[in-house]
């Protein structure tokens, strides 16, 4: 039985053109997200090593702020992006490519830069009043200048992963930001010596996102866009801003829910606790998202393939890819779950003694990612095919969950109290679309077996 399980198996990769496309990009863009998480944690031992766990906090601050200004800048034209981009890859309108990204860029650029500046001139307020650290004034104000460069690199990169280019997506991810700021970091602690030793993590990734924008996404982007130059260009058949922002901006709302699902408890223990405790609490929360590494890896393909089968009206395709990405995710992210729940205070440890006392926390955390990754690429399907307003209800009501708990636990709990806020409304938010989907597409992602 299990021989014929293999041969139907070897039989359908034969035949699934796109199940061959799922497995092929997406076991790329895990094995680049393996190594960027590597990377990236790599960077995370470097500061906290040298530097401490409040080092590390007040990067984690900076780095929320400017995700914050990020989010905001890109107004929802990411999403937005791919799957104009996806949609018109399978159509005659790819002329309209280059269109829709340089308005897209405009209109970004105009808005980042306005928040660049007001980010600048609040960075004092910020730091004193809603922190109560002086020493997050500086780094406040440094990490507001890489704002633009943040915004152009999220949305070129996004544009490249719409044309399913996921290894060079992948790396203008974490492993190309990360890997740049982790040999700037180590260069600066070698040769560099500072009054300032907060700046330092923030400079090495801010100096690499400027690098990576300037030099490579949008050079890349510019020689992609060459080929759409053969294209006839109807001259009556314009996309306008009107329309993007009708697309982009319910993106946007989900993208600022999904942002206060993520940082809810990190801006909370910074308001109830200690920079040092921020530092301890987002390690552990970066340590727990490994568990969705594959359903990321996978979503980087699934995505655009989803657009592509909306586009398409095939939903029996949508279906099968949904399935099969959901099989492949859970199995593979089930013993890295084991792992951290039976192994938390060893891995820990590589960070420091400090971190230790978060191992519960990231049990915890492991749980609520271990949820995210076994019910698939839910919030994608409804995103990709015109239910983007659902998914920003459902994020609404996530968010929502997790401030209301965060504001009740943290007090008395502390990081653990934030670990399991974020538990259990990022279970909320991808058990409640499982079921849409079910009832929408008539199909459920869930598939072990």
């Amino acid at each position: 039985m299990i021989i014929d399980r293999i041969v139907n198996l070897k039989h359908r990769f034969s035949e699934d053109q796109d199940l061959r496309e799922l497995l092929k990009n997406s076991g790329i863009a895990f094995f680049l997200k393996v190594a960027g998480t590597i990377v990236g944690y790599s960077f995370t031992v470097i500061v906290t090593r040298h530097y401490g766990a409040e080092a590390w906090g007040v990067f984690s601050i900076c780095l929320m702020f400017l995700q914050i200004s990020g989010m905001f800048g890109r107004l929802g034209t990411d999403i937005a992006l791919l799957r104009f981009i996806s949609e018109f890859m399978v159509s005659e309108n790819k002329y309209l490519i280059p269109q829709v990204f340089r308005k897209i860029l405009l209109l970004t650029l105009s808005v980042s830069s306005a928040l660049s500046f007001i980010l600048f001139l609040f960075a004092k307020y910020i730091a004193v009043e809603v922190f109560h650290d002086f020493t997050l004034i500086v780094p406040l104000k440094l990490v507001s200048a890489f704002v633009i460069p943040f915004v152009v690199l999220w949305i070129t990169r996004e544009a490249i992963r719409g044309l399913k280019k996921i290894t060079i997506y992948m790396l203008l991810q974490q492993l190309g930001v990360f890997g740049l700021a982790s040999l700037i970091l180590v260069f600066s602690l070698m040769f560099l010596k500072t009054n300032h030793p907060y700046l330092i993590p923030i400079l090495s990734y801010g100096i690499s996102v400027v690098v990576f924008t300037t030099f490579l996404a949008l050079f890349l982007w510019r020689k992609y866009l060459k080929t759409f130059s053969l294209y006839v260009k109807p001259a009556l058949n314009q996309i306008s801003y009107k329309y993007i922002l009708s697309v982009s901006l319910p993106l946007l709302f989900s993208s600022v829910l999904a942002f206060i699902m993520g940082w809810t408890d990190t801006f909370m223990i910074g308001i109830f606790k200690t920079t040092r405790d921020v530092g301890i609490y987002n390690v552990v929360l970066k340590l727990s998202t490994v568990i969705s590494i594959v359903l990321f890896s996978i979503n980087s393909i699934a995505a655009p393939k989803f657009a592509e089968f909306w586009g398409r009206k095939d939903l029996k395709g949508l279906a099968r890819v949904a399935r099969q990405s959901a099989r492949l995710i859970f199995w593979t992210s089930l013993p890295i779950l084991v792992v951290f729940v039976f192994f938390s205070k060893q891995i820990l440890l590589i960070f420091g003694k400090d971190f230790i006392v978060a191992s519960s926390a990231l049990v915890i955390l492991s749980l609520g990612q271990f949820v995210n990754a076994i019910v698939g690429s839910v919030g994608y399907i409804l995103m990709m095919t015109g239910k983007e307003r659902t998914m920003q209800n459902i994020i609404f009501g996530g968010a929502f969950i997790n401030v209301v708990l965060n504001a009740c636990l943290i007090p008395h709990y502390g990081i653990n109290g934030a670990a399991i806020a974020s538990a259990i409304s990022l279970a909320f938010i991808n058990i409640v679309p499982l079921f849409l989907v079910k009832k929408y597409y008539g199909f459920y992602t869930i598939n072990i077996i």
